[in-house]
C-alpha cells in the first residue's frame, strides 16, 4: 500500500451492478463464482467490462448447459449473476444493455427475490422510472398472465403499505410457479441468454 493505495496483489473486481472496480491486498478475501469468500495469494489480471465491472471468461459447455436447464434456485441465481456480470452489462440503462429476454428474466427474479426479502415496497422504491417502464413492456410482451398488472400496482402505489401487503401475499402466493416459469422461460430463450454467458 502506498498514499493509502493499494498497489500490487490480487484484484477484486465488482460485478457491473455494484460500479467501479477495486484492487484489494493480497490477504484480503476475493468472492468466488459461487458468490462464496475466499482467500487468494496469487496475482491476476484486472478483467474488467466498459463500466469497470467484472467480465468473464470462458465456462465449460457444461455448465453453460447446466445454467440453461436450471432445475433449482440456485441455478437461476447462478446464471444471474453471470448476466449481471456480462462484458455489456450497462447498470445506468434501463434494460442494463442487455436483449429485452435476458432483462425480463433479471428483473423478475429480482423483483421476486426483493420483495420476497425485504417486501415489495424496497423493490419499487428504488426502481427508476425508465427502468419500471422497461419492465412493463417486458412483462407486457413476455411476461405471465397477471404479472404486468401487479408490477404496475407496485410502480403507482409503492408508498401504499395495504396495497403493498396484498401485492407481498400475492408474491409469495405464485412464487413456486414463478420460479417454474423463470425456468421455462430461460429455454425457450436459451439463445439470446447463451450469447450473453458463451
Amino acid at each position: 500500500m502506498k498514499n493509502g493505495r493499494i498497489t500490487s496483489g490480487p484484484s477484486l473486481v465488482r460485478p457491473c451492478w455494484l460500479g467501479l472496480a477495486s484492487k484489494v491486498s493480497e490477504k484480503e478475501p476475493l468472492p468466488t463464482r459461487s458468490g462464496h469468500w475466499a482467500i487468494s495469494t496469487q496475482s491476476r489480471p484486472v478483467m474488467t467490462n466498459h463500466q469497470g465491472g467484472l467480465r468473464m471468461g470462458r465456462f465449460s459447455d457444461g455448465y453453460i448447459v447446466r445454467l440453461l436447464a436450471p432445475a433449482d434456485f440456485q441455478a437461476l441465481l447462478d446464471l444471474q449473476g453471470l448476466l449481471l456480470s456480462a462484458p455489456r452489462c450497462d447498470p445506468s440503462h434501463p434494460t442494463y444493455a442487455l436483449p429485452l429476454e435476458a432483462f425480463t428474466f433479471l428483473e423478475v427474479l429480482s423483483w421476486f427475490s426483493q420483495s420476497i426479502r425485504s417486501g415489495s415496497w424496497t423493490y419499487f422504491e428504488v426502481i427508476g422510472g425508465p427502468r419500471s417502464a422497461a419492465m412493463l413492456e417486458a412483462l407486457a410482451r413476455f411476461g405471465p398472465p397477471g404479472y404486468v398488472d401487479k408490477y404496475r400496482l407496485g410502480v403507482e402505489h409503492w408508498p401504499d403499505l395495504t396495497k403493498m401487503r396484498g401485492l407481498d401475499l400475492w408474491i409469495a402466493s405464485v412464487e413456486d410457479d414463478s420460479n417454474v416459469w423463470l425456468r421455462g422461460f430461460v429455454k425457450r430463450h436459451e439463445p439470446e441468454i447463451r450469447s450473453l454467458i458463451a
